[in-house]
């Protein structure tokens, strides 16, 4: 082997692996580089050598405690063994299989010992991750399971040698020996070895009320337990890994509205306590706020906001509740201002107690460990990730994760017990409200009272932030490495995710997420939705470098790279639009299934328009959807634009739902020398309220308007004569909003035309202006203009 090949391969041993991998005997004695570099030895002093070397080895066995006798003598494996016993470093996975090939190692014996080093060293990870998964080692050990089960004997064959094993520590016990960099504001952080002991006490306690409770309820199921403890069969997994497509039982009225339930044949074939949570949302059985389905460091905080038993909240959001319990995918189209509340507390309650669920797990067996002290773990004591974080939430500006924050201090918040939090003035002076900001996007009473709440405080869309929750303790600002919950914009994670050819780039924190919330979904589309999509991409993905979790308590879906079959996704927004079920149809694969909640519109937004206008609705027919923006484009030139252009009185004002769309028109306008202002969210402030005036004036006959500047700005233009809309706008209400600005500076007699383009992609669109039934009508009649007066 080259020497440049070795350098790439990750190329050299150290002292130490030279020194006893020629101690037994089976490698020749290396140099620097590689075993193939060893200068040419004369067959003589080969055999001298060797001669010497069966010695010394002989020496060795003995001493370390083998008999010397041939029946006895120790394998190959035991060797390695010997090795690893003493020191848990070791050469990289490439290096030793390089070696044992080239001493002419039998093909088992190099396969068994890629499997102990990449089991027993974390620096071996991505390659230990691909030996488990090479199709000779399958037919070696059997199924992947069995793999699992092997490297977990090999691993723990060092307590057989006479050294004492102490258990592994656990995620949340490394936060002991983490130094402070900053100050903690104002409280005294409480030591967390009492709060680890007090947790592993209370954990035992409430398992030991929750089984009575459970042999008295036959109903009350551990969705925890069942949801993340079972192992998919092989045969399902690759199922659900090949993107085949869920079969939906239909729709099912519901105290929210109508709900879709959607489950995977491909585990129907599972066994029954496997199926206890997949089978039916109606064999859910309701969630009791009072119970041990919720952990014990909740029930009080919980208490202070809904009353005893969440008597306050309602029917309808305690059902919701209890589906998201049971570890299915849920995703809400009903999410609007006046529920924004009780949304946020539920999903913030469902992440703190997963997260302090998982965390009395492996407290709890962290204690059986140490009294017990086993040659190996067993299989029901597998509680861990790749890596530590659990929870992923995706909110789109500060103020909304602000919000987050202080729901889950308020669920944390017990009246008999302090919790202490760190770095909470660094936080609020970071994430709390911008006085300037906050006076120009609500300060104007004209604005509606959903924008002033959405845009209330900071919206910088830019920021991420790490929080570690123990039993009395929430630090944030910590390393994501260190953190048990994520709060992030997409924005604020692309930087770190990279892309393709980046030198810089960390993904590895998503490995192990079980959980993700995306809240305000809709409002990502007013941002960047490819950043969402890229985020999608790049959870569940194999890490490069092994971190703090310990790998003897990795669970097996985890090292069989199923962690995406296990994820719970939870999605919430004003609606379920074409692109977020396009995500959750790529990118969501949880074998529980998945739910969906939605509305039917029973009356559009143009019933609320006061304006006098003539409301033209003209479906432009596409042959396909990629298509889609080019006929549109082709319709709008030919159709519509001429008309405009001889119009000499001007005051039209053209509605652009995407900016790619916006950028279109505006390249063509220039190109025919038509006059216009644009109005997009990268227009200056100066620029407009220039454009505004030479608008209202006459000095410009066009208007060019996108969706995004008036989402952030809601600007009324004065001036409007006529109105076109180019595709209808993303939001129903901003149909109705622009509409009435045409009576602004009219005659209340005269009658202004509005023009709206749509195509079949557009039905949800349309049912949001014109109401479910009469969308129905419209996009299936043979007619393609249809007039509202």
């Amino acid at each position: 082997m080259g020497k440049r090949k070795a350098e790439r391969l990750g190329a050299r041993l150290s002292g130490y692996e030279k020194k006893h991998l020629h101690e037994f005997g089976e490698v020749h004695p290396v140099n620097d580089s590689f075993i193939d570099e060893t200068p040419a030895v004369p067959k003589a002093k080969k055999a001298e050598k060797r001669k010497k070397h069966v010695k010394v080895v002989q020496r060795k066995s003995e001493k370390d405690g083998y008999a010397s006798s041939d029946d006895e003598k120790p394998s190959y494996f035991d060797k390695m063994m010997q090795v690893l016993s003493r020191k848990r470093k070791g050469p990289n996975l490439c290096d030793l299989g390089s070696a044992m090939k080239k001493t002419k190692v039998s093909a088992a014996a190099a396969e068994k010992s890629s499997l102990l080093i990449s089991r027993s060293l974390s620096s071996s990870l991505p390659v230990a991750c691909s030996v488990l998964a090479s199709p000779s080692t399958k037919v070696e050990l059997g199924g992947k399971r069995e793999r699992a089960n092997a490297l977990q004997k090999i691993s723990l064959g060092r307590s057989k040698s006479g050294e004492k094993q102490e258990p592994p520590k656990a995620a949340e016990e490394e936060d002991r020996e983490q130094s402070e960099t900053e100050e903690h504001d104002d409280e005294n952080i409480p030591s967390e070895d009492d709060d680890d002991e007090e947790a592993v006490t209370d954990s035992s306690d409430d398992e030991t009320e929750g089984s009575k409770k459970s042999q008295h309820a036959g109903e009350c199921r551990n969705y925890f337990k069942l949801h993340f403890s079972n192992v998919l069969p092989e045969s399902a997994a690759q199922a659900l890994l090949s993107k085949r497509e869920p079969s939906s039982k239909g729709y099912t009225s519901c105290g929210l509205g109508k709900m879709e339930e959607a489950t995977f044949d491909c585990v129907s074939g599972c066994s029954e306590e496997f199926l206890a949570h997949t089978k039916d949302s109606k064999s859910v059985a309701e969630v009791s706020f009072s119970g041990d389905e919720i952990s014990k460091e909740l029930r009080g905080g919980l208490c202070q906001i809904y009353g005893d038993n969440c008597e306050d909240l309602g029917s309808e959001w305690r059902q919701l509740f209890s589906q998201m319990n049971s570890y299915r995918d849920v995703a809400v189209g009903l999410r609007q201002s006046s529920n924004a509340e009780d949304v946020r507390h539920l999903y913030t309650l469902h992440a703190l107690n997963h997260v302090l669920k998982t965390r009395h797990c492996i407290m709890k067996h962290n204690a059986k460990l140490r009294a017990t002290q086993p040659d190996e773990v067993p299989d029901n004591m597998r509680d861990q990730g790749l890596t530590r974080p659990k929870v992923l939430i995706l909110t789109p500006f500060r103020n909304s994760a602000m919000l987050i924050i202080d729901a889950m201090l308020k669920l944390l918040r017990d009246p008999a017990e302090k919790v202490a939090v760190g770095h909470r003035k660094r936080f609020y002076s970071e994430f709390g409200h911008d006085a300037e900001e906050e006076e120009e996007n609500t300060g104007p009473v004209k604005k509606s009272e959903e924008f002033k709440e959405m845009f209330a405080g900071n919206i910088d869309d830019n920021f991420k932030i790490g929080l570690s929750v123990q039993r009395k303790i929430v630090r944030l600002y910590t390393d994501f490495y260190s953190s048990d919950i994520i709060i992030a914009s997409p924005l604020g994670l692309r930087p770190i995710i990279g892309a393709q050819g980046d030198r810089k780039r960390d993904y590895d924190f998503l490995s192990s997420i079980e959980v993700v919330i995306v809240d305000q979904a809709d409002v990502f589309l007013m941002q960047n939705w490819a950043h969402v999509c890229h985020l999608f991409e790049h959870l569940n993905l194999m890490p490069k470098k092994h971190q703090s979790t310990d790998l003897n308590r990795w669970r097996f879906w985890a090292i069989n790279d199923w962690s995406s079959l296990y994820r719970q996704n939870l999605f919430f927004g004003d609606s379920l639009f074409p692109e977020l079920n396009c995500l959750i149809r790529m990118h969501c694969r949880n074998y529980a299934g998945r739910l969906k909640y939605s509305k039917a519109i029973a009356e559009g937004s143009h019933l609320s328009i006061t304006a006098n206008v003539i409301q033209k609705f003209e479906r432009v027919k596409a042959e396909s959807i990629s298509s889609e923006p080019d006929d549109r484009f082709k319709y709008f030139v030919d159709m519509i634009l001429p008309s405009l252009v001889k119009n000499t009185k001007g005051h039209i004002a053209i509605f652009i739902s995407s900016y790619f769309d916006f950028v279109r028109l505006r390249e063509h306008f220039k190109r025919e020398n038509i006059d216009y202002i644009p109005l997009c969210e990268y227009t200056t402030n100066a620029d407009i309220s220039r454009n505004r005036s030479y608008f209202f004036h006459g000095n410009a006959p066009i208007a060019l308007i996108t969706e995004r500047y008036f989402f952030y700005k809601r600007h009324t233009l004065r001036g409007i004569h006529q109105l076109v809309f180019y595709q209808l706008p993303r939001y129903a209400s901003f149909y109705s909003q622009l509409t009435d600005m045409l009576s602004l500076d009219a005659d209340p007699m005269e009658e202004r035309p509005v023009r709206s383009l749509y195509c079949d992609t557009d039905k949800l669109r349309l049912a949001g202006i014109l109401g479910t039934r009469r969308a129905v009508k419209v996009s299936t009649s043979p007619k393609y203009i249809h007039t509202l007066e």
